[in-house]
């Protein structure tokens, strides 16, 4: 750690300006967190918009980890800096981190596959259509070049047959570039199917097909750039109470139904179009609530409480039950997303030391 710090400070000693137009690359002797520093705010820098989010947004986010990275500042691109208490270096969110990069680079990826199956598709349709009308330009130039020739040797019959040959042409390439343009008209389609699909693939969880953990973190954020005074947020996280044993005693399958049957419990229990419901991970849960306070929230929780508490999930020749613990907060004025999201945390951890099958305001 004493070296760590000796090394923060010759680095914030140095004041050799940053190049023009971009970040400078890591000087000889700089450590580790440089180098990562630096290949996250350079990631942000050339990210690009993504199924799921927009290179602004991204970039935002690179830099904010960067930033955790270097000084233990929260990586919340909405909060200053100077608001929130720094952490040590070993207390600091290095697993998110490679979460957040991992999430990244499989969004990108699939993002630029996404794209050139377009434009491979779509150009491949246009070369064809150019070259099926070239080919017809051609033909229809060589009959009128017959035509003229048969006129000025008073030729009518070859006239009259030639005419006839480039009607029927002429109608014959409008049937074929209306097929041709149908045939564009329904693999744009398609693709546009596709795309959203990709869409959907790259925001859901594919086990519960609720909101995933990257929309989530973004939905976190823009609640907290957004949140004024008079306008309330809620945060909750639900974990399902000794989900393990079910697992172990039934199998991984009884274990994905029984997700699967809580997911669309939590959806009928929010179902406010601007209620977020995610999955958080493994057997836990998120919900984002906005327009509520703490006290509402918790006649929700309640109500959520009875209705995982009334499933009956049949395995076999038995009937699972579960029960779900909950811990929520409302969000203060001048709170970081960590921060709230902490609070929440220790709520939940209190629900589950109580006896479980409740909820703990944090």
């Amino acid at each position: 750690m004493a070296i760590f710090e000796r090394n923060r400070g010759r680095r914030e000693r140095r004041s050799t300006p940053p190049p023009r137009g971009g970040t400078p690359p890591p000087m000889d002797g700089e450590g580790p967190l440089d180098t990562l520093a630096f290949a996250l705010r350079a990631w942000g820098q050339t990210t690009f918009d993504t199924l799921e989010a927009d290179a602004q947004a991204l970039q935002a986010r690179c830099a904010a980890w960067a930033e955790h990275a270097l000084t233990g500042h929260p990586a919340d691109p909405a909060q200053p800096n100077a608001a929130a208490a720094a952490l040590p270096l070993s207390a600091r969110r290095w697993g998110p981190m490679r979460a957040f990069i991992e999430r990244l680079r499989q969004l990108e990826r699939r993002t630029f596959l996404t794209q050139r199956k377009v434009l491979s598709q779509t150009l491949s349709e246009l070369k064809e259509l150019l070259t099926l009308e070239n080919n017809t330009d051609q033909r229809l130039l060589d009959l009128l070049e017959e035509i003229e020739s048969a006129t000025k040797t008073g030729q009518l019959q070859r006239v009259e047959i030639t005419l006839k040959t480039a009607v029927s042409e002429i109608k014959s390439r409008h049937t074929l570039m209306t097929r041709k343009l149908n045939s564009m008209s329904t693999q744009i389609n398609h693709l546009q199917k596709d795309l959203k699909q990709s869409q959907i693939e790259a925001s859901h969880d594919p086990l519960t097909r609720l909101f995933n953990r990257g929309v989530f973190d973004a939905a976190i954020s823009r609640v907290r750039e957004a949140t004024v005074p008079n306008h309330s947020a809620v945060l909750m996280l639900i974990d399902l109470d000794h989900f393990k044993r079910v697992n172990d005693t039934y199998g991984h399958p009884a274990g994905d139904e029984v997700l699967k049957r809580v997911a669309d419990t939590l959806v009928r229990t929010f179902p406010r179009k601007n209620d977020l419901v995610a999955r958080y991970g493994g057997e836990e849960f998120v919900v984002l609530l906005q327009g509520i306070n703490a006290a509402s929230a918790g006649i929700l929780i309640a109500r959520l409480l009875r209705n995982v508490r009334a499933l009956e999930i049949p395995h076999e020749r038995e009937i699972l039950r579960v029960t779900c613990s909950v811990g929520f907060a409302e969000l203060k004025p001048t709170e970081t997303t960590e921060a709230w999201i902490a609070r929440v945390d220790a709520a939940l951890y209190r629900a589950k030391s109580e006896g479980r099958d409740r909820g703990v305001v944090g």
